[in-house]
This record gives C-alpha cells, sequence and structure tokens, in this order.
C-alpha cells in the first residue's frame, strides 16, 4: 500500500484517491466537528465532507477547501462548483 502524500494538488488518500485512509478519516471528523456537523448549504445535519472546489476540477483536501455537508445537499451539487448554485438552498 503507498504511503499518504500531498500529491495531486494536496491529495491526503493514499494513492492520491480513494476512500477508507485513517488519515482521511481524521480530516472528515475534523471537519464536521469543525462545522458543528452543520451542512454548509441547508443548515441540516452533516454527515459527510465535501470539496469546495471539487477534486474533478483541481480542488484539493486541504482544510480550507472542505465543508460538512447533508447527504441530499452533497449529491446535489455533485462535482460542480459552489457558485454554481448546485447544493444550495
Amino acid at each position: 500500500m503507498p504511503r499518504s502524500t500531498l500529491t495531486r494538488k494536496g491529495a491526503l488518500r493514499p494513492g492520491g484517491r480513494g476512500g477508507g485512509s485513517r488519515e482521511w478519516a481524521r480530516i472528515r471528523e475534523r471537519v464536521l466537528k469543525r462545522d458543528a456537523r452543520e451542512c454548509a448549504y441547508c443548515g441540516g445535519v452533516a454527515d459527510q465532507v465535501d470539496h469546495i472546489v471539487p477534486w474533478s476540477k483541481g480542488g484539493t483536501d486541504h482544510l480550507d477547501n472542505l465543508v460538512a455537508a447533508c447527504r441530499t445537499c452533497n449529491r446535489a451539487k455533485s462535482d460542480r462548483d459552489v457558485g454554481t448554485g448546485a447544493g444550495e438552498r
């Protein structure tokens, strides 16, 4: 298994991308705690972390590019930038 790196514009996950690393889990919990588990888009209960600038558009896993989001808003936003209005209510 490759070690975690800060390659790919700040990727914090093994291999640059992927779900279940302990490091990503710590970052996810840190963001949810920082944002008081409140969705940045609708104010509901957040259970996910969203990239403000999507990964597919060059966004990073840095804390300043991550916000807490509920599942509904995170899915509605998909890979669009926040400024498009998607995911906002």
